[in-house]
């Protein structure tokens, strides 16, 4: 159960606080990029606790080493882009920007003509930013700083990359 100022995750608004709470509605603002207060039931699917450093850590580690499979039909990875924003898994939406990212780099190493589609960047892009956020708040960090935790924990440079795609 949410509590008033309450420091929480609504999917595809992000890191909120939960300014009041009326029976079983609750006035939530998003704390970033999504100006205003918007209304959701108490119980809504959508809402869950913000990620602890553990849970991401663990998170990173997992999808870092898990293999990703690129959906090459378009209709396809586009209702997973749908069925992953309607989970609300932040290890589902990590994993598909792994993936995106992969697709990128490989059609630039094997010199493929055309890009990414748009969803394919407009997924990327906002999840990226959704995770960015969470982790922000999560680790008492800024945004900018974000990838070098990120980098340090696993040791790699390629998470600068993500933020130039």
């Amino acid at each position: 159960m949410i509590r008033e100022n309450e420091i929480i995750f609504i999917n595809n608004f992000g890191v909120s606080k939960v300014l009041n709470i009326d029976s079983d509605k609750a006035s939530i603002k998003p704390l970033y990029g999504t100006s205003g207060v918007i209304t959701i039931g108490v119980n809504s699917q959508n809402i869950r606790a913000i990620l602890t450093k553990e849970e991401i850590d663990d998170m990173l580690i997992k999808a870092y080493e898990e293999p990703t499979k690129w959906i090459s039909k378009f209709i396809t990875r586009a209702d997973k882009y749908s069925e992953i924003r309607a989970s609300n898994d932040p290890y589902e939406r990590l994993v598909m920007l792994k993936t995106i990212y992969l697709q990128h780099i490989y059609r630039i190493e094997h010199h493929i003509k055309g890009g990414l589609s748009t969803r394919d960047l407009e997924f990327f892009h906002r999840s990226l930013d959704l995770l960015t956020y969470e982790f922000s708040t999560a680790l008492n960090l800024s945004y900018s700083e974000v990838a070098a935790y990120v980098s340090n924990l696993l040791n790699t440079n390629v998470i600068f990359d993500f933020y130039k795609l």
